[in-house]
């Protein structure tokens, strides 16, 4: 039996792989994994041992589709080249990789946080702990900020996916990327891909949400994020994590007033707030949309020459969206075109 049929049997089975089969593994400290927490006799964390990232990349891609969606392969994707590692007598053989099948959709197709990130997240914590340097948190934490940032698939995922570098091709075009806007969910990852790939006039493939094209996309997404967490999983092995992500200017102006020590203190999230308390919803919204219009007719028109940055100046009177005038104090004000999103604060005297 060759190599790849092996290895997708070992997908479909979960059972360890066979003799010579590759699956992520890499460097050749094999027989004596590092234990990057040792405080006692316990099961938790596990071992880790260095895999190859290029390889878990289309890994995850393949269980996407042959193991039961995105939190399966961000799971399976780094869980079962460790078991291939691993003794079988080691207590990492006891987990069970299907255990996140649930996560497909965002938990069972309620949309909520990307079923990717969180099996990638679950794998994260089994082999780091909490008193590692850097722990779980600090790596989960840099693993979510770069999918909020990132243009996903990556250009590596749709470069496999066009050159049929995968075991499972279903689909070999280049597929539109679109990043989160801030959002680690699910529903915002998915509705603005579909989005971005019906407004893009070069891309002439499905758009829909059950389409091949969308599923196969999530399947390069989640190859992306388990490449990117075994990366960092492999700094931190190595001892020289760094962390990349960094946060916008707008999630701490929000939380200067909503966080934890502002004067509501309402607010528990490190995601981008206008993704969900968008237009219609937003607090700030209402006064934004009073002077954000203008009504009336112009006095006189005026064509000006083409120049790349022409301006847009918007006057506040003071008032609410009732036309009442406001109390003197600190104020927001925002700006957001598209996926782009900027909020400063002004003061008010009278």
């Amino acid at each position: 039996m060759n190599k790849n049929l092996s290895r997708k049997e070992f997908f479909k089975t979960t059972a360890k792989y066979a003799a010579g089969a590759t699956a992520g593994i890499a460097g050749s400290n094999l027989t004596s994994p590092k234990i990057m927490n040792a405080y006692g006799a316990t099961d938790w964390p596990l071992p880790y041992t260095k895999l190859d990232v290029e390889q878990c990349r289309k890994d995850a891609h393949d269980l996407f589709w042959l193991g039961g969606g995105c939190g399966y392969g961000g799971f399976a994707g780094i869980i079962l080249p460790l078991q291939a590692l691993a003794e079988s007598s080691d207590p990492i053989m006891g987990v069970p990789t299907e255990m996140f099948k649930y996560m497909a959709g965002g938990v069972a197709g309620w949309g909520t946080l990307c079923g990717a990130l969180n099996g990638a997240s679950a794998a994260i914590c089994l082999v780091t702990g909490s008193t590692t340097e850097p722990n779980y948190s600090a790596l989960i934490n840099e693993l979510l900020g770069w999918y909020t940032q990132t243009a996903l698939p990556t250009d590596t995922s749709n470069i496999y996916g066009s050159t049929s570098s995968y075991l499972e091709n279903r689909l070999t075009d280049v597929l539109p990327q679109n990043q989160s806007g801030g959002s680690s969910l699910c529903h915002i990852s998915v509705s603005s891909w579909c989005e971005a790939a019906k407004n893009d006039t070069t891309y002439t493939g499905e758009t829909g949400v059950g389409s091949t094209a969308r599923k196969e996309r999530c399947a390069r997404l989640s190859g992306d994020v388990v490449g990117y967490a075994v990366q960092i999983l492999n700094d931190a092995y190595d001892g020289v994590f760094k962390t990349q992500y960094v946060a916008p200017t707008s999630i701490a102006t929000c939380n200067t007033c909503h966080g934890s020590s502002g004067m509501e203190a309402n607010v528990s999230s490190k995601m981008e707030c206008s993704m969900c308390h968008g237009d219609d919803t937003y607090p700030h919204t209402p006064i934004i949309s009073k002077v954000g219009h203008v009504e009336g007719n112009p006095l006189a028109y005026k064509l000006n020459p083409n120049y790349p940055q022409g301006t847009l100046m918007v006057q506040w009177n003071g008032e609410d969206q009732f036309g009442q005038k406001v109390a003197s104090g600190t104020y927001f004000y925002r700006v957001q075109s598209g996926s782009f999103s900027a909020t400063r604060k002004m003061m008010l005297l009278k």
